[in-house]
């Protein structure tokens, strides 16, 4: 397995996955990237992809941001990168290929000076997604729980 980042070769196999994550409705609130959305990031080098036999089989969405104010996290004006995104094809799922994914982004962000990568969690699975997290040594932050009336 490969992970490099997403080309414009890449954008009709990225929609395929992207629409495939909006079929399976595991994310709350998940809507699929327009063409033009995927060629922006992929200009932004903000899509890393799991390659596995010329076959994309996951990706991975950042955006490298600078904190506006202080907060429990950041201080004002540090860099920090937020995953806006990953999924992997449900036949490639629990051989690795998220954590490989988000060791890139990780290798990344240490070059360019990151001292943060912060993910919002919201999955039906989400102990499940969390317990994945936590294996890739983020640390659960905060929650937020929703009560339907």
């Amino acid at each position: 397995m490969k992970i490099r980042l997403a080309n414009r070769e890449d954008i009709k196999k990225l929609k395929s996955l992207d629409k495939q994550w909006e079929r399976e409705n595991i994310s709350y609130d998940v809507t699929s990237y327009s063409i033009n959305e995927i060629k922006k990031l992929i200009r932004d080098n903000a899509v890393h992809v799991a390659e596995l036999n010329n076959k994309i089989i996951g990706f991975i969405l950042i955006k490298e941001k600078i904190a506006k104010h202080k907060n429990n996290t950041l201080k004002k004006g540090q860099k920090y990168i937020n995953i806006e995104a990953l999924f992997v094809s449900y036949k490639y799922r629990g051989k690795g290929v998220a954590s490989s994914l988000i060791k890139e982004v990780i290798k990344n962000a240490k070059k360019s000076r990151c001292k943060k990568i912060k993910v919002a969690a919201a999955s039906y699975k989400l102990e499940k997604l969390i317990k994945f997290y936590h294996k890739n040594d983020f640390t659960p932050l905060y929650g937020i729980l929703v009560l339907d009336l």
